[in-house]
């Protein structure tokens, strides 16, 4: 039996190293040159970490997903962890940081109606109602935009019912009609699964005695009177 001399052992292990470079540089030729790839790689990485309850390995993932890949999926699955985490820190009083969280989410969610809103009802219940103002003309702008011509009507994949009462409910009590009303038409519609209610049939001082005892309000003449004349102006 032969023994394999010195050149035929080199040339063996010369053609093995060979190879396994070449594995190696098409491994990461595919890696970079293939980019569903390595976007499936990020989304199942954060996916994994959600998993386990890690928001921030999970944020570290759709971070680098949102800015290698920046669609709107992805941009999208980013804005929402984040509001998950300013959502925790607002739970824990954390106003700063929450507020600091959101307005990065918001950078990546800049075009989705649903997470301005639910920003705003952080801010409403926090009593910043200039800043929930702002915010919810953001996201009726941005709802009016979406390609499937979607209703605005309680923004109704993004929230419910009690969420649109609270907006209304406290943005009453800072007599800002505007939004009361505004919110209250589509609490209306949200619960008896209705057409709007300012359909022509039910005079303006009705709709202002009804909106009165829903949101559980103690309304003085001059309120009153400011309601009926918002219902008037938003059936225009």
């Amino acid at each position: 039996m032969r023994t394999p001399d010195g050149n035929s052992q080199t040339k063996v292990y010369l053609a093995i190293g060979l190879s396994v470079a070449f594995i190696a540089c098409a491994t990461v030729l595919a890696w970079f040159a293939y980019p569903p790839l390595r976007e499936y790689y990020l989304v199942q990485q954060a996916a994994d970490r959600s998993e386990h309850g890690d928001l921030a390995g999970e944020l570290t993932y759709l971070e680098a997903l949102a800015h290698e890949f920046p669609s709107k999926q992805n941009r999208y699955l980013l804005s929402y962890a984040l509001i998950t985490q300013a959502i925790e820190l607002s739970d824990a009083g954390d106003m700063k940081g929450a507020t600091e969280i959101f307005d990065r989410a918001m950078g990546y969610a800049y075009d989705d109606p649903g997470a301005y809103h639910k920003y705003a009802c952080m801010l409403i219940d926090n009593d910043n109602i200039e800043g929930a103002a702002f915010l919810l003309s953001r996201a009726e702008y941005w709802n009016n935009r979406q390609p499937q011509g979607l209703d605005v009507v309680g923004f109704q994949y993004h929230t419910d019912a009690q969420l649109i009462f609270n907006i209304a409910q406290k943005s009453a009590a800072n007599k800002m009609w505007n939004l009361s009303v505004k919110h209250y038409r589509l609490f209306k519609q949200n619960r008896d699964q209705s057409s709007d209610i300012l359909d022509g049939n039910t005079p303006y001082d009705q709709l202002a005695k009804e909106l009165a005892v829903d949101l559980k309000l103690q309304l003085s003449d001059e309120d009153f009177q400011a309601v009926v004349s918002e219902f008037q102006r938003q059936s225009r």
